[in-house]
């Protein structure tokens, strides 16, 4: 039998414990060590790209990667930052046959890729894993709707709001002055995470640390006051949309 390396390991995997794939036996995540092949990427390096063939998903094991898109005008819309334990082009692997999605890395990091048949064997005998995916397909098309909605709701100051926000709850790191976003966006990519012009998002940003709402740190933002953030992030009659 083929020795496969410690370090991509599904049992040993750190970010097993929050994905998917949490759910399978010790037999069954043999057959996932054997298929799957495992790769590094550079910081920037796209896997793959919207309108390719979606031929299987990859599980992010390191680093942060971002979802985009292509929207009207021949923009980009950034959809949403991946965390580890993700399964990347999950959607796409059961909706359709292409990538809905360009998936590229904010930092340096590895995954593995599983094939499609590969996937779709395993979990036709691992019911508890079946349903851990139907959970995750149903949560991300919540999500998916919701990312839709809000691109309609509110003005600049809302949208960008909205953003730092999310951005400070799910890469926030706690410090003394309050919390340093912990992720490292360009303002050009928190535009398109926004739906908003370059220009207007940078002057929104700058308005929000005039009221003492954010705060600079190097390139990165500490929100000193999320309150008030969130406040920020309610639209015109509409509740505060991240929840």
């Amino acid at each position: 039998m083929e020795r496969i390396p410690s370090r991509t390991r599904c049992g040993e995997c750190q970010s097993r414990v929050v994905g998917t794939f949490c759910e399978l036996d010790d037999r069954n995540l043999g057959i996932l060590d054997r298929g799957k092949s495992f790769h590094t990427y550079k910081k920037g390096q796209v896997i793959f790209h919207e309108g390719t063939p979606a031929l299987g998903v990859y599980c992010l094991r390191s680093g942060r990667v971002k979802a985009s898109c292509a929207s009207g005008g021949g923009k980009t819309h950034i959809l949403r930052i991946h965390v580890p334990g993700a399964l990347l082009g999950l959607e796409d692997l059961f909706a359709g046959k292409v990538h809905t999605t360009t998936a590229e890395t904010l930092e340096e990091g590895t995954a593995c890729f599983v094939d499609r048949s590969l996937v779709l064997e395993i979990f036709a005998h691992q019911p508890r894993a079946a349903q851990a995916i139907a959970s995750e397909l149903a949560r991300l098309a919540q999500r998916s709707q919701r990312e839709r909605t809000e691109l309609t709701l509110g003005g600049v100051r809302e949208k960008v709001a909205r953003v730092l926000l999310d951005l400070a709850r799910h890469h926030g790191n706690t410090q003394e002055k309050g919390v340093l976003i912990d992720v490292d966006l360009t303002r050009e990519e928190i535009a398109a995470m926004a739906g908003t012009a370059v220009e207007t998002t940078i002057r929104q940003i700058s308005a929000f640390r005039d009221e003492g709402i954010l705060a600079s740190s190097g390139p990165g933002l500490i929100v000193l006051d999320a309150s008030r953030l969130a406040q920020a992030a309610r639209a015109q009659g509409q509740g505060n949309s991240h929840s």
